[in-house]
């Protein structure tokens, strides 16, 4: 009796060890051939990128269907493979997951887009895009897409941080929601951790990067060879997701940042003799798709020939140009992103009169002057609840780059002792300036103020108010020339007599060149995200930028 009662002990032991050394069946994927759209016969990237991606998705936990099935559902497609089909087939083969897509080519750039659908969570958990410049960027297209899907379905584990075992894990989670990003960057210094950060430099067309919602981590992007004057973000493809839009002297450059993957989607050039000045992102016309305001000046002929982009869902076309219209978009609380415009004069580099534009079914056109004080000027002013007495306030840069805070009528209520801003873009123009380089009268720089940002940033029903600090070396002593050393971005409140630092983020070598407030990793939360330039572009090297992204107190 007792043999018999150990011998079933050790029997339903044995069946339990076993059973817990029994590994779950892998995860199915169907991977259906890519349409190819394109004037000659490239089908041989059909089979190219079928494989490319069999090899780099196959591992023990994930298995991708045979040819021999894949074949089979092959043959029941006709034309391009839309979402429906593509679910169609992969509940057909029994498969958890799908990837479909398409390569197409237009003249001298090759696009691909790819989806990989879930079919438990029954929606795409990965929508890419990238485009290149011939049959071969699609390689890196393809190794781009599977890691993207492999980053989704197996997250690396994040090692914790040094900082991260000073304190206990409840005391930690109990004070990072409300700590300023000035303490988060004394913290943890500025840029990727370096437990998680690659071995080699990560390329600017591509890399991948820890998300800025983090709280472990900072954000920082790829350098890029060029100094990034001005950004902005917004969805310029209308699927519902965010993508970072930035400007060189001459080029605008669109990226995007997609399940830790930071990549571009396009680069386009600027005409010979035009100088961008900023950039701005919003949907104005309401058509679900926000447009980039590029401003831009000719310097051969000294005028404005800014223009709007717009994407059709395949490129960015010009949906406006030539335009004489300096450019700037402001979020007013309560009423959203606004566009505002200001003309260029024939003497005056600003005409008198800045006006919300509005689009009007084929351009944008002036409808209501702002009343700004005439040393104020488009590019330097926002409007909100500032003093958080529910009246709406003014927020401007004077000629000198003082803050000013204006009531509805114009009235002065406070004036800063020093100087914020600190840009390095200018405009040239005639003056008393009597100093020449040979036979050439010089003229005069008139450097273009900073954005200001007003929103109640901490949810704490006060308004802030957020403005860059960049420190000139030259104390802007001299009209023509700046030379930066260090910049931040501070937070200011009103404390019923003047505007106070509330906090700021760690002054930072280089210059703050723009920023913004946005959802940059699409997770429903706003960053604190700017652009910064630590090197300017000489004879003796390349220019050095680089955008930073860091977690909102």
């Amino acid at each position: 009796m007792k043999q018999r009662f150990f011998f079933i002990i050790i029997t339903l032991l044995i069946c339990c060890f076993a059973g817990s050394g029994i590994a779950a069946d892998p995860s199915k994927v169907l991977i259906l051939p890519f349409t190819i759209h394109a004037e000659k016969d490239l089908s041989f990237l059909k089979d190219g990128i079928s494989d490319m991606l069999s090899t780099r998705l196959a591992r023990d936990e994930m298995s991708v269907l045979s040819r021999e099935e894949t074949l089979k559902a092959s043959g029941q497609i006709s034309g391009a493979v839309t979402e429906k089909l593509a679910v169609s087939l992969a509940e057909q083969f029994s498969t958890d997951y799908v990837a479909y897509g398409s390569v197409t080519v237009l003249g001298d750039t090759i696009s691909t887009d790819a989806k990989f659908y879930d079919l438990k969570q029954k929606k795409n958990i990965v929508i890419f895009h990238q485009t290149g410049k011939n049959t071969g960027d699609v390689i890196s297209h393809i190794n781009l897409f599977a890691a993207q899907i492999n980053t989704v379905l197996f997250p690396p584990e994040t090692p914790t941080p040094a900082v991260a075992a000073a304190k206990p894990a409840s005391e930690k989670s109990e004070d990072e929601s409300r700590r300023n990003p000035e303490a988060l960057w004394n913290e943890r210094g500025m840029g990727v951790n370096k437990a998680t950060q690659p071995t080699k430099p990560p390329s600017a067309e591509s890399a991948v990067i820890p998300a800025p919602g983090n709280a472990e981590e900072m954000w920082k992007s790829p350098i890029f060879k060029n100094e990034i004057r001005s950004m902005s973000v917004g969805d310029v493809d209308g699927d519902g997701k965010n993508e970072i839009v930035f400007v060189s002297d001459k080029n605008v450059f669109i990226y995007r940042y997609t399940n830790g993957v930071f990549a571009k989607v396009r680069e386009i050039n600027g005409a010979v003799g035009d100088t961008i000045l900023g950039v701005d992102v919003a949907d104005i016309n309401g058509n679900g798709k926000a447009e980039i305001f590029v401003t831009v000046l000719n310097q051969n002929n000294d005028i404005l020939s800014s223009y709007v982009l717009e994407s059709d869902g395949t490129r960015f076309n010009r949906i406006a140009e030539r335009q004489k219209w300096y450019y700037k978009v402001i979020d007013v609380p309560g009423k959203g992103k606004m566009l505002m415009g200001q003309k260029r004069g024939m003497k005056d580099i600003f005409m008198t009169g800045i006006y919300q534009l509005r689009w009007d079914g084929r351009e944008y056109v002036s409808f209501r002057e702002q009343g700004m004080p005439s040393e104020v000027n488009v590019f330097g002013f926002a409007y909100g609840d500032v003093a958080n007495t529910g009246r709406e306030m003014t927020m401007a840069f004077t000629r000198n780059e003082l803050l000013r805070l204006l009531d509805k009528d114009g009235k002065e209520e406070w004036r800063s002792v020093e100087p914020y801003g600190g840009s390095a873009v200018y405009l040239e123009y005639s003056g008393d300036f009597s100093g020449r380089i040979g036979n050439t009268k010089e003229k005069n720089h008139y450097y273009l103020p900073q954005r200001i940002l007003i929103r109640d940033i901490d949810k704490d029903k006060k308004t802030e108010v957020l403005v860059a600090k960049n420190t000139d070396t030259t104390n802007r002593v001299f009209s023509r020339f700046r030379m930066f050393k260090s910049g931040y971005i501070a937070c200011l409140t009103w404390d019923n007599v003047s505007m106070s630092e509330k906090w700021k983020t760690k002054e930072i070598s280089g210059h703050i060149t723009d920023y913004v407030l946005a959802d940059i990793n699409n997770d429903g939360k706003d960053e604190l995200v700017f652009s910064v330039v630590a090197r300017v572009g000489s004879a003796f090297g390349d220019a050095k930028s680089f955008l930073v992204g860091q977690k909102l107190p």
